[in-house]
Order: structure tokens, then sequence, then C-alpha cells
């Protein structure tokens, strides 16, 4: 159709050497496009002849990546946090990258969820992202195009399992800081490997003011012994105890806590701040002693107790002393493994 763009054309596609893969993606890039100045620049760009011993990336993805809009790129990047054929959804990249900012658009009044599907629907419709032979409403990246991405992160992205720390010394904490926009629902799993609060310290939960659901994982153990109990490896419950204070989140969300292992729960629980908690759940915190003092939580409406064997009893500590009504919106109260 386009006989102007036969010879380059062909040229390009000898770059590819051969390589599917190489050959849709720039058949990705160029689509659409029948000016031969745009086929030019893609064959005679220098990115190209980058030497093998500086990157062993191939040459066509190296261009593909070079010609992305350079909020595209940034967004294509961060995927280098992916382990290979991992498998994710559309919209929980789309929530990923506007946990970062990489959405934002200045005096727009465009959702930065609408910029994000189109993001992803370039990214697929240039072979970068492959919908999944298993579920369509999945993608995936080629091992490929997952090289590509860590090449294109360069220094500005870290996966934990790349790194010593990643057997989750708790330096992923850290990283959370920055993430200001984050929303919807945050799990922190694996709490049990912070060895110091220096780490939670940096997380500052509570300035993520969009968060609508906060859950705090650490490892358990199962075991039973006539009723059911949780009992964790040894780890220095006042350790625990100081990193769960550091994480203290904004006050309008619904909590979780799993597998904690200190003998208390933290003061904050309690406070005042949290008068809009209306769902709390505490679950195989299987060395505390006593339960939290939030019957003065005035929106409290369904609080969850289980796995908490070594609870003795329930009384004005759980409830509280001073309250004229404890629990004022209360509709579930559930107790279970106790």
């Amino acid at each position: 159709m386009h006989q102007s763009l036969k010879e380059v054309g062909q040229k390009i596609a000898m770059k590819c050497k051969g390589l599917p893969l190489a050959a849709k993606t720039l058949g990705g890039l160029l689509r659409g496009k029948d000016d031969p100045k745009d086929w030019e620049n893609v064959l005679k760009t220098e990115v190209w002849d980058l030497a093998d011993d500086k990157c062993d990336i191939i040459p066509a993805l190296r261009v593909s990546y070079h010609f992305l809009p350079p909020q595209l790129k940034q967004c294509f990047a961060y995927c280098s946090l992916f382990p290979k054929d991992h498998e994710f959804q559309k919209e929980q990249i789309i929530l990923l990258w506007a946990a970062e900012g990489f959405l934002h658009q200045e005096n727009s009044k465009r959702k930065m969820e609408d910029l994000g599907r189109e993001f992803v629907e370039e990214l697929h419709s240039r072979s970068l992202f492959h919908q999944s032979t298993y579920d369509a409403s999945r993608f995936v990246m080629h091992d490929l195009i997952n090289d590509l991405t860590r090449w294109a992160a360069g220094e500005t992205c870290f996966r934990m399992e790349d790194t010593p720390e990643g057997k989750d010394g708790g330096s992923g904490l850290r990283e959370l800081k920055s993430l200001v926009h984050l929303q919807g629902t945050l799990e922190i799993s694996r709490l049990e490997n912070v060895k110091g609060v220096g780490d939670a310290s940096e997380v500052q939960l509570n300035s993520k003011v969009n968060l609508k659901a906060l859950s705090l994982q650490w490892g358990v153990r199962y075991y039973t012994f006539g009723s059911h109990y949780s009992f964790r490896d040894a780890v220095e419950p006042k350790t625990e105890t100081q990193v769960i204070d550091m994480l203290k989140p904004h006050q309008k969300l619904e909590l979780t806590i799993t597998g904690y292992g200190g003998t208390k729960f933290p003061i904050w629980l309690g406070d005042s701040l949290f008068s809009k908690l209306m769902l709390l759940k505490f679950d195989n915190c299987g060395t505390c002693t006593s339960l939290p003092s939030v019957g003065q939580l005035p929106f409290l409406k369904d609080p969850v107790i289980s796995g908490m064997g070594r609870v003795k009893i329930v009384g004005s500590e759980f409830y509280g002393s001073s309250c004229s009504v404890s629990f004022p919106s209360l509709e579930t109260l559930f107790f279970v493994d106790m």
C-alpha cells in the first residue's frame, strides 16, 4: 500500500535478525505511520549501535523503548519491579502507576485512570505487554521484555528479590515513604523480618490519607493442642511492639492486624483520633495477653477477634471503663478460636 516505505522497511526488518518479538515490537512502533521520515528515524537512530559489552538487550527492543513518549517510558520502566512471568491486571498496574505519581497531568481534568488505561493499551499494541494465555483479563511480559524494563529502569528502581536485604530485611518498608498517592487497600506482609524500628519509622502511613484499608501481617505458624492456637518463631516481642507503634496509619480506614507477635497492642489503636474507624480485625495475634481499649470508638461497627489463645478475659480493658456507652455503633461482634 505504501511503496515509499518498502525499501526502508526491508532495512529495518533485516535489523530484527529473524527474531519475531523484535519484529512485533517495531511493528507496533511504526503501525499507522506512513511518513518515510518516521521510518528513517527508526532506521538511523544511534540506539542500534550501542556496544554489546555495555548492553545485552536486543537492539530492536532498545529502539522500541527509545521511541516511547517520556511519560510512558517512566511507566514501562516501573514494570522492572515485576518478577518474570508475573501476570497482572490492567487496573492493578494503573493504580501502581498512579500511586507513584506517574499519571499526574498539569492543568487537566482528565482522570488519571483514563490516562493509565491508554498507556496499557499503547504498551499492548507495541507488543511490550501480552495478554495472558490463561486469563484474557491479565497481562504478562515476555522474558526479554522484562529484561528490557530492568535496563530501562537503570538505577532508579530495584527489586527486592535482587538484593541481599530482600530476604524482606525491612528495606522495602522505606520505599513506601515516597508513595504518597497510595489508595485502596495496602497489605504489608512479612513484618517479622523487620529487625529494628528505623525502617518502620520511615513509612509515614499517617500521611497516606487516600488509603481505605490497611493490613499489617506477620508470619504465623499454626499448631493444634486441643484448641486452635498460633505460635511464632522466636522474635523479640519488644521489637514487634516498637515496629507496630511506628506503623500508625491515618484515622479513616479499615484495619486488619494478623500474626502480630507483641504482648500488647499499640496505644494509638484506642486513640480518640481513630473515632472514624469502622472495621477492625485481629487475627492470630497469639502472644497478646489483653485486647486493646477500643470500646470508645464511636463508629466501630464490626470488630473481629480470632486466634488469640492467651487472652483470658474480655473486660473493661476492651470496652473502656471510662465510657458512658461502649461500642455505640456496634452491629456485629465476632470471637473465634480464643
